[in-house]
């Protein structure tokens, strides 16, 4: 029996920077059975979300446990290109998405 674990980033160099944790904490506990798979998305662009899900099904990942890990902040509201209020969509909307469909 091994573990999955997904991470989902914007940011190309947070994707980097985690694999390369992750990587050494793996190598230094001696932990065998780990698939990690990186995902970039953009929880403020609808079409990242849905592309996303659509990848998620597509590879048939199964997921036992789901963490979600992020959030905006933003002095005046504002708004995705969407349309939709951009805290409410990176971390609401996206992740629910994201969730009813794994």
């Amino acid at each position: 029996m091994g573990v999955a674990v997904q991470e989902e980033y914007k940011s190309e160099s947070r994707m980097d920077i985690s694999q390369r944790a992750i990587s050494s904490i793996i190598y230094s506990e001696g932990v065998r059975n780990v698939n990690v798979d990186v995902i970039q998305i953009d929880f403020s662009i609808w079409s990242s979300v849905v592309a996303t899900v659509e990848q998620i099904i597509q590879n048939k990942s199964v997921f036992d446990i789901v963490i979600f890990n992020a959030g905006t902040m933003f002095p005046e509201e504002a708004r995705t290109s969407d349309g939709v209020e951009t805290c409410f969509q990176a971390g609401i909307a996206g992740r629910l998405l994201n969730l009813s469909n794994c």
